[in-house]
């Protein structure tokens, strides 16, 4: 783009350049009426050829320009100007968080603050039926208080591209991107979670989930890979907030949390050591319906500056079911959704762990008997409760998590070999459940329908039902009716002389 620093577009000089991506560039402009600064984003010639296009985008700048929040940078105008299609906001001094993020030095009470802000932040836009779709650091600025302005809403979806321009787009960007993003499904509201819960990991662990050497392949990993697991990376994270940091970043959408605002309460309880709330029944946020044809946002070139420095290697221009497309057509590419290998708890079920119900069977001594359940520093109170064995004591059993007319147990294999589940004995099951219907360790149906308590559970030598070092599945049984939240024992045998036991 040839440089505008000099030319006015409407009342607004422009001075500097802050900032150039891939569809747009920033300049640092005053408005001549004031003399104050701002920021203009104008994106690049060749997009405002399109009709079309530039009616949807006047519609979502306007819708966007309604977000008036103390956590949200706002659009004060929008507007075409010799061909260039451009939108004007404060210009916001201080630092992008990637940028506090490479400083380093971050304190757990700023990590608890920004999630907060960012959360109230995209709540707000959510009500407002506003979906952001790039939340990346890159995107959230702190102000020279240290308060947190989430910008570039409004540019987060591309609307009715023309056919030149399709493939430079950006659809969210790799690193942060949800499965559902990847795949090129609708989004909703979950989509920004998602991304938030990667961000989430990134300040408590100092990486990012997944990493690769190219964009399809990062983009791939959120869509297949179980999230590695943050307490390899993390050790003295709780394990009450390494749950709800996974649950955030559930394959599946309807496992998250069922509003940004559920994930909010649920991290700042267990960072501040509180017992959870029943997240699952949480109320989503209000929002007005946001459908496949019209959904009201539109995509963020991608831009790196002092507003938005995008983190290195992570720049992904092409929507991604296009490349997938192209790869098929070349390569044969073979992908699959990804089910349960990331934390659980959908929006129509009853949340992350049965709340203060949850209790354990703990029995005997860790010398006495080498398979004895050990308490992992929680009371009978707290949710999750994990539970361990001495001959695997980094192979954790997490309290049940009910949704719908499912109940899960997160297991956890924090250890350096593979396990190989052997036997399964369901000692205890509530009645008013009804019969167990279907029996799943991780996406993996081990026996159908209908059994009671004591039914065998047939599991071959050949059925290789191993839980990969470093990861994590889940344990599931569906049954008659929604299960209740307290009345289930089970009995989980592993090689090498595993077993995990508990009674809830």
């Amino acid at each position: 783009m040839t440089t505008l620093i000099g030319r006015r577009l409407d009342h607004y000089e422009i001075v500097e350049r802050v900032g150039q991506g891939g569809m747009a560039t920033v300049y640092r402009a005053i408005d001549v009426r004031t003399g104050e600064d701002a920021a203009i984003k104008v994106l690049s010639p060749g997009i405002g050829e399109d009709r079309r296009f530039i009616k949807r985008f006047r519609r979502e700048a306007a819708l966007v320009s309604e977000l008036k929040h103390p956590n949200i940078v706002p659009v004060l105008a929008y507007g075409q100007s010799e061909g260039l299609i451009y939108t004007v906001m404060p210009f916001v001094r201080g630092e992008s968080l990637h940028e506090r993020i490479l400083r380093g030095g971050i304190t757990n009470e700023e990590i608890a603050r920004w999630l907060d802000q960012i959360s109230r932040a995209l709540m707000f836009a959510h009500s407002h039926g506003v979906i952001h779709r790039d939340i990346k650091p890159g995107n959230v600025m702190l102000d020279e208080q240290g308060n947190v302005r989430l910008t570039d809403f409004g540019l987060a979806r591309a609307i009715a591209l023309p056919s030149s321009l399709t493939g430079s787009m950006l659809m969210g960007t790799p690193a942060y991107v949800s499965p559902e993003q990847g795949r090129g499904d609708t989004v909703d509201a979950r989509s920004d979670q998602y991304s938030l819960g990667v961000i989430l990991y990134e300040l408590i662990t100092g990486r990012i989930p997944f990493e690769s050497d190219s964009a399809m392949a990062t983009v791939l990993q959120h869509i297949q890979e179980p999230v590695p697991r943050p307490r390899r990376f993390a050790r003295d994270l709780s394990p009450d907030v390494e749950v709800v940091l996974l649950k955030a970043l559930a394959k599946r959408r309807e496992k998250r949390f069922p509003s940004v605002a559920a994930f909010n309460e649920a991290f700042q309880a267990a960072n501040a050591g509180k017992p959870l709330p029943e997240m699952g029944r949480l109320p989503p946020e209000p929002t007005r319906r946001i459908d496949a044809v019209d959904e009201r946002v539109i995509a963020m070139p991608e831009t790196e500056s002092r507003l938005e420095a995008a983190p290195t290697g992570h720049g992904f221009r092409p929507v991604y079911f296009a490349i997938l497309v192209l790869v098929a057509v070349a390569a044969g590419a073979v992908w699959f959704g990804f089910f349960r290998d990331s934390p659980p708890d959908p929006e129509d079920g009853q949340g992350i762990g049965p709340a203060a119900e949850a209790t354990l069977a703990v029995q005997g001594t860790l010398a006495a008997d080498p398979t004895t359940l050990i308490q992992a520093g929680a009371t009978a109170t707290t949710v999750p409760t994990p539970l361990y064995a001495s001959r695997c004591p980094e192979v954790a059993l997490y309290a049940p998590q009910i949704e719908g007319d499912e109940i899960s147990w997160l297991i956890d294999n924090a250890s350096a070999q593979d396990l190989t589940l052997q036997d399964i004995a369901i000692l205890k099951w509530p009645a008013a459940n009804g019969r167990i219907m279907q029996v799943r360790l991780g996406d993996r149906v081990l026996q159908e329908g209908p059994l009671v308590p004591g039914d065998a559970i047939e599991i071959s030598e050949n059925d290789g039902l191993a839980l990969e070092a470093g990861q994590h599945s889940f344990f599931t049984l569906v049954s008659d009716f929604e299960p209740g939240r307290t009345g289930y024992a089970l009995d989980l045998r592993f090689n090498e002389g595993c077993q995990l036991s508990g009674e809830w």
